[in-house]
């Protein structure tokens, strides 16, 4: 990531899919049915300025096709972790895309509840471990009272 903040609300919604719970295909979908060509390919441009690892091609062919390959492209690079962006953020909400269950991906959120109970498991765990150790603290400090002092006769 560079220490640079870019304003590009499709970059952002690309960038920041939805709790990550949007499938790759759901994100062209959505990105092609509410932008715009221009937009498209103004983030195309935007993105090539900070793109140096891979080209983003300029595609021809009918609109339809050339705006979904190049969307394609732009999330490929988004999602690539070895490519270096700056965090891109929306200023105008309502050039998000709105995202409905339809579009998510419940595999994705099933792992994550999995995610979660895993860690409630091991919090739970940690909490008695604790409450062992507390408790054979306390037995210690009882079983050093009884103990004679030194130099007590």
């Amino acid at each position: 990531m560079h220490d640079k903040a870019v304003r590009s609300e499709i970059l952002c919604f690309i960038q920041n899919k939805p709790a990550n719970v949007l499938t790759f295909d759901s994100v062209v979908d959505l990105c092609c049915n509410f932008y715009t060509a221009d937009e498209v390919e103004q983030s195309r441009l935007l993105l090539t300025q900070f793109q140096t690892q891979h080209r983003l091609p300029k595609h021809k062919g009918n609109e339809a096709d050339k705006k979904k390959r190049t969307v394609s492209d732009i999330v490929k690079a988004c999602v690539d972790p070895s490519v270096l962006l700056p965090t891109f953020y929306a200023v105008d909400l309502a050039r998000l895309p709105p995202v409905g269950v339809e579009h998510v991906d419940i595999s994705a959120l099933l792992l994550e509840v999995a995610s979660l109970r895993a860690e409630v498991r091991a919090m739970v765990a940690i909490k008695e471990e604790l409450a062992n150790m507390h408790s054979a603290v306390a037995a210690l400090n009882v079983e050093a009272d009884a103990w004679p002092k030194p130099g007590a006769t």
